[in-house]
């Protein structure tokens, strides 16, 4: 099993992230407030998903720190 480069790693991460953020611009405001049901996290609201998810790459995040300060 490959490991990318951590600089390749971390460009994915943005990548994947700018596609997220320009999706969540186009959300009208009133959507924000909606209910929903997800599969693991059940009745919900879609910003508490999508804060879910800040909090989710916020861990992500402390990886690549933790991994940077490891290198040489």
């Amino acid at each position: 099993h490959d490991t990318l480069p951590l600089p390749e790693l971390v460009a994915a991460f943005v990548a994947a992230r700018a596609a997220t953020l320009a999706l969540l611009a186009e959300v009208p405001q009133g959507d924000w407030g909606r209910p929903l049901t997800h599969p693991t996290l059940g009745s919900t609201r879609f910003r508490e998903l999508v804060q879910a998810l800040v909090s989710h790459d916020n861990e992500h995040l402390a990886q690549i720190a933790a991994i940077r300060e490891q290198l040489p």
